[in-house]
């Protein structure tokens, strides 16, 4: 079963929520001034926190849902909450963020601290459209720390949910990705490629070719490998029928990782990986094959397979990739580029 992967911020570990958890959980979750701004009961017992932990918990985890991760302070490792978010629609790309903090860390910034970061992660992961966040309306710390991330008031629902014997308003609100992007475009960044890349998806993969892999490959080979056409349905497919991931710096594609999925043989194939000299050395190769690797386990799969550049082995195997036999050979234009077929093992 998937579990979300530990994320770092300044302050904190978010990480997938375990039984060990259960006494930390509990420290908050039995408290009133906690509970009564929740959508759940105040915990009576330990099992209560229990059964949060592996019924709740492991449920959302099971059909890939980073809801919730646990909170964790880098300082003295205690787990003082949790934050996550859960598909309200896949349909219509919208999810919502949640989150609860014992009250001893109330006015910290943690809460915002930590959403950030799932924001982040939700976005780059399943390419969201919409992220929303509600609260009861006599919640007013909730409401700031929506108001500090960025998302904007879009309305009231009058008794829309009944809890601890009463109806209570809720206060809705939004982030949507054209708010997203802007807040993260003021360097490189990697995100879902969305219907519009195809064109900066090609210039960006036969750029890499020709000005990144040059040196390990003969100018024949560069010239057939760099210089195909442009062909705009066929990107679109990629863009639609599998898992793409871009690298966008000042308004332009630098870079694309692309991840084809058998479910049936619980394989995948990392199909392409590229980015310009622009956008090397920053760390964003590692950041896709992050994604990728996240993908391919939310839908199963066992072993990831890929057929690696000469340019790219090392790296390849810095992400725990292996080449698992003789090399491989592939003709483009009548010319012959060799690859190696290398396998990581997810599970």
């Amino acid at each position: 079963m998937w579990k979300p992967p530990k994320i770092e911020t300044e302050r904190l570990i978010l990480r997938d929520i375990r039984e060990s958890d259960k006494d930390d959980v509990f420290e908050y979750a039995q408290r009133p001034q906690v509970s009564q701004w929740t959508l759940w009961e105040k915990h009576q017992t330990v099992q209560d926190s229990l059964d949060y932990i592996n019924i709740y918990s492991g449920s959302n985890y099971s059909k890939g849902e980073p809801e919730p991760f646990a909170i964790e302070l880098k300082e003295s490792g205690k787990m003082i909450g949790c934050v996550g978010a859960f598909w309200v629609s896949q349909k219509n790309k919208t999810m919502e963020l949640a989150y609860v903090i014992s009250d001893d860390y109330w006015g910290k910034g943690i809460v915002a601290e930590a959403s950030l970061a799932v924001i982040d992660f939700c976005f780059k992961l399943y390419g969201i459209e919409r992220m929303q966040c509600r609260c009861k309306v006599d919640n007013e710390a909730s409401y700031r720390v929506m108001e500090k991330l960025g998302f904007s008031y879009e309305g009231t629902l009058r008794s829309a949910i009944y809890h601890q014997n009463k109806f209570w308003d809720m206060k809705y609100t939004s982030l949507i990705y054209q708010e997203w992007h802007k807040s993260v475009s003021n360097k490189a960044f990697v995100r879902r490629a969305r219907l519009g890349d195809e064109e900066g998806i090609h210039r960006a993969h036969m750029t890499s070719i020709k000005k990144v892999c040059s040196s390990d490959y003969t100018p024949e080979q560069i010239a057939a490998w760099g210089g195909r056409p442009f062909n705009r349905e066929n990107k679109q497919k990629l863009i639609e029928n599998h898992f793409v991931w871009v690298v966008e710096y000042d308004e332009a594609i630098e870079g694309y990782g692309l991840l084809f999925i058998n479910e049936q043989e619980e394989k995948g194939e990392v199909a392409a990986l590229y980015l310009t000299p622009k956008v090397l050395k920053k760390g964003l190769g590692r950041e896709i094959i992050f994604y990728i690797k996240e993908m391919a386990k939310i839908k199963g799969l066992k072993e990831l397979f890929l057929s690696s550049t000469k340019t790219s082995k090392k790296f390849y195997e810095s992400q725990g990739f292996h080449q698992y036999e003789e090399d491989d050979v592939s003709k483009l234009g009548g010319v012959v580029i060799e690859g190696h077929p290398m396998k990581l093992d997810l599970i």
